[in-house]
């Protein structure tokens, strides 16, 4: 059972306020940022940022203070009103979810920006929800938001994306603290005509969640690297980090499902090998992550039917470092962006489809 379940029932807390704190504020305090932020946090659990400013994607997340989701040097998190070209970069801040579509993602492609514009646009906000489950249910704490993203023209496409984001904090099987981030996006096509739709999600982790010896788990028939990389010898594994600037991009073909339908990709810990001497010499202290609060694991989880690819990027430049799982509906590179729409698929006038993202921490 949560902490907070068994403080609620002992009568030690007058409101599940206590156990689940949904706040907002305007901005990073001294920028010039003004845009929107939805801070979220629980007892025992994570503290995250929601950006409604920013297609309601999930920016900083933190799990006892140490940060989770990549930061990345890029500090100015305004939108653009025109994101053409690769001027995405001049606004990818990192963050745990950066949603890229929905008319393209993938490098600059007829008159469409790199990664779209879909995390460049507002979010309106349509509920905040938030509790505690019953002892019954292991005591989850957990909160829920609501939210829309359009993307239409008076001459073009008219697509909304009805986003619900659930963050909880439980209780795993193995008696250790599990906590997530559920990401459900049901894109409809409100238009009077079919549409083209591309989605990729940059889940982006960073350290001290990663590290150099941190292994990568995935269940495909092969990987494919987009370039050379001798920075990055085996997607499998995070290696030492680099003074160049570079990255490695892979893609995973044909991600084993299971029973539920959701493809996975497991990022393992490694040793903590910047961790103080002594914490080594403790009895079963040889991995330095071995504390509660740690993270053993990072299980990206993801429809496989409507998300059926999976591209992983690794940034090892020293002062960038980096690690990207991002499940996709259509191609990033290759032969398959030479067919109409770049392979995305089309949605029917009328139609909607789910995609889904679950990312759990362990």
């Amino acid at each position: 059972m949560t902490r907070a379940r068994r403080l609620l029932d002992a009568g030690l807390l007058a409101h599940d306020r206590a156990a689940v704190a949904v706040t907002e504020r305007l901005g990073l305090p001294g920028s010039a940022d003004p845009a929107r932020v939805i801070g979220v946090k629980l007892l025992d659990g994570l503290d995250l940022e929601v950006l409604p400013d920013r297609g309601f994607d999930v920016g900083d997340v933190r799990l006892g203070g140490a940060p989770l989701s990549w930061i990345s040097p890029v500090a100015d998190a305004r939108p653009l009103p025109v994101p053409g070209g690769g001027a995405w970069l001049d606004r990818f801040t990192g963050g745990l979810i950066a949603t890229c579509g929905l008319r393209n993602i993938g490098p600059a492609r007829d008159g469409q920006g790199l990664h779209g514009d879909l995390g460049q646009r507002p979010a309106r906000v349509l509920g905040i929800e938030r509790g505690v489950d019953a002892a019954a249910d292991g005591g989850r704490v957990w909160a829920r938001l609501r939210a829309e993203i359009d993307d239409a023209a008076v001459f073009g496409a008219s697509l909304r994306v009805h986003r619900t984001l659930t963050v909880s904090s439980a209780v795993g099987a193995d008696g250790r603290p599990e906590h997530r981030v559920e990401l459900v996006d049901e894109v409809e096509n409100l238009g009077p005509v079919a549409t083209p739709v591309s989605l990729l999600y940059h889940v982006n982790v960073g350290a001290p969640a990663v590290l150099p010896g941190t292994r990568i788990d995935v269940a495909a028939s092969r990987a494919v690297a987009r370039d050379p990389h001798p920075e990055v010898p085996d997607w499998s594994t995070l290696p030492d980090p680099v003074d160049a600037l570079t990255e490695a991009v892979f893609e995973h073909h044909e991600v084993e499902a299971d029973d539920e339908g959701f493809a996975h990709a497991r990022v393992l810990a490694a040793p903590d090998v910047l961790a103080a001497p002594e914490v080594h010499g403790r009895p079963g202290a040889d991995d330095a992550r071995a504390d509660g609060t740690a993270v053993r694991e990072i299980d990206v989880a993801w429809s496989a039917a409507t998300l059926p690819r999976l591209f992983q990027w690794v940034l090892p430049t020293r002062g960038r470092w980096a690690l990207g799982i991002e499940p996709a509906n259509a191609p990033l590179f290759g032969p398959d962006r030479d067919v109409p729409h770049a392979g995305a698929p089309v949605l029917a006038s009328g139609e909607r489809r789910r995609h889904e993202l679950r990312i759990t921490f362990r």
